[in-house]
């Protein structure tokens, strides 16, 4: 957990990733789950950092549809992807995980919600 009052902890992340994937779920991408909205966040975050020109574009087409457990995948490849604390460019995992679900809830609020945010955290900081 943070100590800057205005940056979320793991709680509020969770409660605004919950809040999104119902919306987006029954509106727009039925069968999205929470679990699912993880995946594509890890997934988006490694993409984001390991493009060399920096011209990463999420998308929720980009799902691994041949993986059985794309969750696994995603995090397997995040921990090797994600140096340890004290490392150059190093993130605790917490706060990586958190990063890219805070990246995940703002590109769903663009792509579903004419930029809206789905929790009143996050309308506090918009």
């Amino acid at each position: 957990m943070t100590s800057d009052p205005q940056t979320p902890d793991c709680g509020e992340t969770w409660l605004d990733v919950v809040a999104a994937v119902e919306y987006v779920a029954a509106a727009y991408r039925p069968g999205l789950t929470v679990w699912g909205a993880l995946d594509e966040a890890v997934r988006w975050w490694m993409a984001a950092r390991l493009d060399p020109l920096g011209e990463f574009r999420p998308s929720p087409t980009d799902m691994p549809w041949a993986d059985p457990d794309p969750l696994r995948s995603s995090l397997r490849e995040f921990l090797v992807t994600v140096g340890p604390v004290g490392s150059i460019g190093g993130h605790s995992l917490a706060d990586a995980l958190n990063d890219a679900l805070d990246a995940w809830l703002w590109e769903m609020a663009k792509q579903f919600n004419d930029g809206h945010v789905f929790s009143r955290w996050r309308a506090r900081e918009g």
